[in-house]
């Protein structure tokens, strides 16, 4: 299913959010909802082979300081003794605030292949 129509992400990050949001966790409608409504001006990504971080400001929202907290964390578990790829998308004071993907032994990332495998869901 594809939750997220925003043209303002590319393809692959389209692709990486609906994986996401494909599972069930807490305020997912939410997420989804502001995800759709992002300009381009609001979202920072240091995206590398190594890791993707695509960071969300919206307008007239003031993230504030203290601690993300992750809306929900999945890992790919590989075979082939690839290392585990982890996806965690984070809030702050109720707003969508970070995703980060990453492979856990800091590898480089097989864009390809990375959501291929057993997942493990924390939420």
């Amino acid at each position: 299913m594809n939750y997220i129509a925003n043209p303002v992400f590319s393809d692959m990050e389209k692709r990486f959010l609906n994986f996401i949001l494909q599972n069930d966790f807490a305020e997912k409608s939410v997420v989804i909802e502001q995800l759709n409504k992002m300009r381009e001006t609001e979202i920072s990504r240091d995206i590398t082979p190594y890791f993707w971080m695509i960071q969300f400001r919206p307008n007239g929202v003031n993230p504030g300081q203290g601690p993300m907290r992750p809306y929900i964390c999945i890992q790919v578990l590989h075979q082939n003794g690839i290392a585990p790829t982890e996806f965690t998308l984070y809030e702050r004071n109720g707003h969508i605030f970070e995703l980060e993907i990453y492979n856990a032994d800091s590898s480089a990332m097989d864009l390809d292949r990375i959501m291929q495998g057993e997942l493990l869901i924390e939420r």
